[in-house]
């Protein structure tokens, strides 16, 4: 089985070039809404090799309302036409499954979640990558990601409000830090709300991290948070479980195995909501916080570990191109 990446998301003159040249036994395509997809959707009138999409959570409801209009033109043109000849659609839970299957895809599906690299180490000795003396004392509560209205910072930055404002010693020891690349401006916008409601001195923007700094972030931080409106199934959430974090997270995460295991505090996205979790995780002592966050590895190791990931994909490519009986993870409608 040969393997090719392609990774261009945008309008290339290269990517048709690359894909003839490339043979290649399988087409894994990730994400959905981009130009690949109509290439795609176009080159397989001649090219009748297999291929699996993987839309990543982008066919979940509130994503779909996300500038509809766009995409029920691109539905109309070449989106459903990719998605409807994909020898097998890819979700990464039940909830994308029940997604796909209301947008009128009939499969097959095969549920496979994201994984992280457990042997991956991690390195303890990794200062922070914030201001040492701004933080003196001071417990974080982590936002790593996105800096989009879908992941809910402006109802986070509300709830954070709320409980600085609790007439409890808690709140004044905690700092929020969000780490993330900016789209649109928006992290302006956000700046601009954390000085109405009062809050410039406990909220800190660092910027996008990678590699060692990102996880230098992990490393140091008390506590997780991921107020969502719309994920497929976000890293993040299995990064900060990797670093052994607490996390606060919505139902939209689709990692509902964290609240049953005891390895997240469940959120809606209203400011009430997100200050009531926040104050409950600031009021835990260091061995409950702590025996949240080994919750959360251990669910990396029996679900979420990339061997495990890695083979169940193999089993599929196996299946697509041999035949036989499916693998256990793949569903009809």
């Amino acid at each position: 089985m040969s393997t090719t990446r392609l990774s261009y998301n945008g309008f290339s003159y290269d990517f048709k070039k690359m894909f003839e040249k490339e043979p290649f036994d399988i087409l894994h395509s990730h994400g959905i809404w981009l130009y690949q997809d109509f290439f795609i959707s176009v080159l397989y009138n001649k090219n009748k090799a297999p291929y699996v999409v993987t839309p990543q959570g982008m066919l979940d409801p509130w994503a779909l309302r996300n500038s509809r209009w766009k995409k029920i033109i691109a539905g109309f043109l070449y989106e459903k036409k990719l998605l409807k000849g994909a020898t097998v659609l890819h979700s990464l839970n039940h909830a994308e499954t029940s997604s796909m299957r209301n947008y009128g895809l009939r499969g097959p599906f095969c549920e496979i979640p994201n994984g992280i690299d457990l042997n991956n180490p991690q390195c303890s000795d990794l200062c922070a990558p914030w201001d040492e003396k701004n933080f003196s004392n001071k417990k974080i509560l982590l936002y790593l990601g996105r800096i989009h209205p879908k992941k809910g910072l402006s109802e986070l930055l509300q709830g954070w409000k709320h409980f600085q404002s609790q007439d409890t010693s808690s709140g004044k020891l905690w700092s929020l830090v969000i780490v993330g690349w900016d789209q649109g401006g928006y992290e302006a916008d956000l700046k601009t709300s954390c000085e109405e409601l009062g809050i410039e001195a406990s909220v800190h923007f660092l910027g996008p991290l990678y590699g060692k700094d990102k996880h230098a972030a992990l490393q140091n931080a008390d506590a997780f948070i991921l107020p969502s409106f719309s994920e497929g199934l976000p890293m993040a959430v299995l990064e900060a479980w990797q670093h052994k974090l607490p996390v606060i997270m919505t139902e939209h995460c689709n990692l509902p195995e964290g609240f049953k295991e005891g390895a997240a505090l469940k959120i809606d996205n209203s400011p009430d909501s997100i200050a009531r979790s926040i104050s409950d995780l600031a009021s835990m002592n260091e061995a409950d916080m702590h025996k949240m966050g080994i919750a959360g590895y251990r669910l990396l190791e029996s679900k979420f570990n990339w061997e495990l990931v890695a083979a169940d994909f193999h089993s599929v490519y196996k299946w697509i191109l041999g035949g036989g009986s499916p693998p256990d993870c793949v569903h009809f409608e």
